[in-house]
């Protein structure tokens, strides 16, 4: 039995060797944490050819959290998105799991009393992820952008500004 290192990194490298750890292991590409019931990820192509890795946004206990972390490292070297759909690789529920991330960020963005430009910055960042899954999967999709969803960018930007200068935050 491999201990959880080895199995992600035989899977990250799809070295062939089949590898199971005590709670740990995969089949093919996809990497699982206790059983089938939770695949953290699978390895695929985009539409281009290329590889990918489709990386499970939930969470189920603190071990595989800690076995999330392991498989991340172990494909630090591939571009990865965080999806709601590791498996089937619904690409228009996955991208609008992003644009939902994103716009859960902005309403803590709006609400915050520090940590304001952070939830900004990760709405911007959910915004890119999920521009980037369209363009990787080829998907027949017009960009998301802050305006597009309705947010008052620049009138949040100018609040955690004023909380800035005001001393409140820090940028």
């Amino acid at each position: 039995m491999a201990n959880h290192n080895t199995v992600a990194h035989h899977w990250a490298n799809q070295t062939g060797r089949a590898c199971k750890g005590l709670n740990m292991y995969y089949e093919g590409r996809t990497l699982y944490s206790y059983g089938s019931h939770f695949p953290i990820a699978r390895i695929t192509q985009d539409a281009h050819g290329e590889t990918v890795v489709l990386f499970t946004g939930r969470s189920y206990s603190i071990s595989t959290a800690k076995h999330k972390s392991i498989a991340a490292r172990a494909c630090s070297h591939l571009p990865t998105f965080t999806v709601e759909h590791v498996l089937a690789a619904d690409h228009h529920a996955n991208r609008e799991g992003m644009i939902f991330a994103a716009q859960e960020a902005v309403k803590r963005a709006k609400r915050a009393r520090v940590r304001g430009a952070e939830h900004l910055r990760s709405a911007q960042w959910w915004l890119d992820e999920a521009n980037d899954y369209a363009r990787r999967f080829a998907m027949d999709v017009e960009p998301v952008t802050f305006e597009t969803l309705g947010v008052a960018f620049e009138a949040i930007a100018a609040r955690i500004a004023a909380a800035c200068l005001a001393g409140i935050e820090s940028i």
